[in-house]
């Protein structure tokens, strides 16, 4: 079985819905795929609220440094010594009580928060965000094709590429996305992903399966899927 490599992603910016009933196998796609276009990328890794955990939730910690590591809590979810009570605040990993942003600022006014963004990070050039647990906040935003294919158009404008993980629920907006994904969970086998939607004229066909990215940092991981 072949490797998944999408190559086109790497020359233009590219936006991916990775789903799958196995949050935690949706999580490791995203990271796989997001490590073998950018190893660069940015984590915005969405959290519950208080008392909700998620099933094998992976720590980030020790995958990406914290400079590169966002977090944005559900509301009324306390993070770091001080409260916050905007929600879906975003801060980085290594700084939870200086929040800079929020998730309705990012899908409401790309504009303005892909500079913040650019301020917080130490980047400037294209740029790959694996959005962790997307899932999580989908819910609270429209599912409104025309207002998320806005965003998307912004981004692509600002050289985003945006990797979005979520379970299975399904949402009309996946339309615009370019790639929409099933990440199949390994149960004893190598990890895997299923092509739902693709590009056309670029050799990946609905049904398609292949294995993730070859990524030997990653691997012992993956496999504990």
């Amino acid at each position: 079985m072949e490797q998944f490599e999408p190559t086109e992603a790497r020359e233009k910016p590219t936006h991916f819905v990775v789903r799958s009933r196995d949050p935690q196998a949706a999580n490791l796609t995203g990271l796989a795929l997001a490590n073998a276009l950018d190893p660069g990328f940015l984590l915005l890794e969405l959290r519950p609220a208080d008392g909700v955990a998620l099933p094998q939730a992976i720590d980030w910690g020790g995958l990406v440094p914290p400079d590169r590591h966002l977090v944005s809590v559900a509301p009324g979810e306390p993070f770091g010594p001080r409260r916050t009570t905007d929600a879906w605040a975003i801060c980085r990993a290594d700084a939870p009580d200086r929040p800079f942003s929020n998730l309705v600022q990012f899908l409401g006014a790309p504009e303005a928060s892909e500079q913040l963004f650019r301020r917080e990070v130490p980047i400037d050039r294209p740029l790959t965000i694996l959005v962790a647990n997307g899932h999580l906040a989908a819910s609270q935003f429209p599912d409104d094709p025309r207002v998320t294919g806005r965003l998307l158009r912004v981004q692509k404008q600002f050289q985003i590429s945006v990797i979005f993980t979520a379970d299975e629920t399904p949402r009309e907006d996946y339309i615009v996305f370019d790639y929409l994904l099933d990440a199949l969970p390994a149960d004893g086998a190598d990890p895997r992903v299923r092509i739902l939607r693709a590009p056309p004229g670029i050799g990946h066909l609905a049904g398609d399966q292949y294995l993730l990215p070859h990524l030997p940092r990653f691997a012992p991981i993956a496999r504990a899927a």
